[in-house]
């Protein structure tokens, strides 16, 4: 959990331990809620236009790639000005990719590395220092790697209670050396929204 504490730059484990207990299992934006169908010849995605409330996942198991959409101004409109909202977006954002994993990786026992990319919002937000975007900044929000865990993954379709502990272990074991985070975003992380 260390690890994705710095990864979110948030001081305190308080912060991690959010992030753990977000986990997709009765979480309004879990997978545990979308239309998941098992991988058949020529399929290429596990998903079935899977959205819900400012969340949009796409996936491709042929390049073994999933793209995920957020805006935190939709997913956390009625918590504004009480919580951070890119910190609560970005705990959507990496349960859903490590919920995605454990179906990913149950139903493909050869894939071992997932590449997640994901497209947060900005919603306007410009951080006080802001100076002019260079190319570098024009890319996706974030992207990190999700490597095949060592221990085994069933081959599930759709994620369960019983599978809540797996993909605690598979959000726990993301390799922070393979994400990369847009500078606004990790300033977004920091700072926390004027109350109106």
């Amino acid at each position: 959990m260390r690890k994705l504490a710095a990864l979110l730059s948030i001081a305190c484990m308080t912060g991690a331990t959010g992030i753990a207990q977000a986990a997709p299992v009765g979480h309004s934006t879990a997978l545990t809620t979308s239309a998941t169908a098992p991988v058949q010849a020529g399929n290429l995605s596990l998903l079935r236009n899977y959205t819900q409330e400012g969340l949009v996942l796409q996936d491709n198991v042929q390049t073994s790639t999933l793209t995920i959409q957020a805006d935190p101004a939709v997913l956390h409109a009625r918590k504004a000005g009480a919580e951070n909202p890119y910190r609560l977006t970005l705990k959507d954002v990496l349960s859903a990719a490590a919920t995605y994993a454990y179906l990913y990786f149950g139903q493909h026992p050869a894939s071992e590395t997932l590449h997640v990319v994901a497209d947060i919002s900005s919603d306007g937000y410009t951080p006080v220092t802001a100076t002019v975007e260079t190319p570098a900044e024009t890319g996706p929000a974030m992207t990190l790697d999700i490597a095949r865990p060592a221990f085994p993954i069933s081959p599930d379709t759709k994620p369960d209670a019983y599978s809540a502990q797996t993909i605690g272990m598979i959000l726990d074991n993301i390799d922070i050396a393979k994400v990369h985070m847009q500078p606004w975003l990790r300033t977004a992380l920091k700072d926390h929204p004027a109350t109106p």
